[in-house]
């Protein structure tokens, strides 16, 4: 199973609804209802306890468009390592993809999604107009990507290994735009790995 990492621009008013409704995140982003209240466990059920009446939850948010989602796939721990050093958790803004943000939601398979205001998604595009492909190129460092254990194969051979900084230079390129374009916009940032 593969480890994805997804970003997704959010209005101030989807930030807001949002914040009010965690649990509409799959709706938000399109690929589930609101998930319901859960039923009593089973030593509650052995011992009496009924079922709550669950109302069935309106549709709260329209699926967000793909131009508000800036998709990362398997790339992002490689980022994620490149921007920080690490592959543990670490501070804002260079750790946004990991760490940051306030957990909104329930888990979506590698933890609940993470809501970055757009206080935090400037300071973010402000971080990543510093990364150009010479800072990646620093960071790059083959042994160490494969010692912290990144999900990612770092390629050995020279040629492999501009054409893999070529890709993430790109990427990281792009990912400045839509976070650019995200400031101007007053948005948020919704960050989910599954």
């Amino acid at each position: 199973m593969s480890m994805s990492c997804s970003l997704y621009r959010l209005t101030p008013e989807q930030v807001d609804q949002l914040t009010q409704h965690p649990h509409a995140v799959g709706q938000l982003l399109g690929d589930e209802a609101p998930i319901a209240p859960t039923r009593p466990g089973l030593l509650a059920r052995l011992f009496g306890a009924k079922p709550a009446e669950v109302p069935v939850q309106p549709v709260l948010f329209e699926p967000l468009g793909e131009g508000d989602r800036f998709e990362l796939e398997q790339a992002w721990h490689v980022l994620h390592f490149l921007f920080t050093g690490t592959a543990d958790a670490a501070e804002m803004p260079g750790g946004f993809l990991v760490e940051g943000g306030a957990e909104i939601g329930p888990d979506r398979g590698y933890g609940a999604p993470r809501l970055l205001s757009a206080a935090q998604t400037a300071a973010v595009a402000t971080f990543l107009q510093r990364q150009d492909r010479q800072a990646l190129d620093r960071a790059y460092a083959t042994d160490a990507i494969t010692a912290a254990e990144i999900y990612w194969q770092a390629a050995e051979d020279a040629e492999e290994r501009r054409a893999q900084l070529d890709d993430l230079g790109a990427l990281t390129e792009r990912l400045t735009a839509f976070l650019g374009q995200s400031v101007a916009n007053g948005a948020g940032t919704l960050v989910s790995i599954y």
